[in-house]
């Protein structure tokens, strides 16, 4: 294999490219949701028509002054919700009450589920690498034992 050539060294390098590039992602998956995610983007917003209450159709939360009443929940009630499973309360200062679609909320939980994921990767690449070490140095043994037995029957 590819792997057992490699030195411990560029296996190391390896693992540690790998969780930089993780590493970045997940930095630039955060920011952006954070930003997305105090506000709910308009952009979203006007892609995801909510037609579900009088009042949210006209989308008043982009002309008008609001207030969210109740942040991005699970929807419980027939006119909160026909096109989405999540729906944030929202009281327009002219129209009033409105609800739009929102994203499900990220939760400490999944950010744990998250790390929780990554630590158990890490383990794995270094249980994988000592294993590999080990067969390495057992190849080695046993390579250098039948050459030791070759130049004990020359002689």
């Amino acid at each position: 294999m590819v792997l057992e050539s490699c030195s411990v060294k560029r296996l190391l390098l390896l693992i540690i490219f790998i969780g930089g590039i993780t590493l970045l992602i997940f930095i630039k998956i955060t920011s952006s949701s954070a930003l997305s995610g105090l506000n709910a983007t308009i952009a979203t917003e006007t892609s995801e028509g909510v037609k579900d209450h009088k009042n949210s159709s006209n989308k008043c939360w982009l002309r008008e002054e609001n207030t969210i009443l109740k942040e991005c929940h699970l929807c419980s009630d027939k006119l909160e919700c026909i096109n989405a499973s999540y729906v944030e309360t929202i009281k327009c200062k002219i129209s009033g009450l409105a609800y739009r679609n929102c994203r499900k909320p990220t939760t400490r939980t999944s950010e744990r589920e998250f790390w929780l994921f990554q630590g158990s990767q890490f383990v794995i690449a270094v249980i994988s690498l000592s294993v590999i070490q080990y067969k390495k140095t057992q190849f080695h043994k046993k390579l250098m034992k039948r050459i030791q037995k070759q130049l004990d029957s020359v002689v």
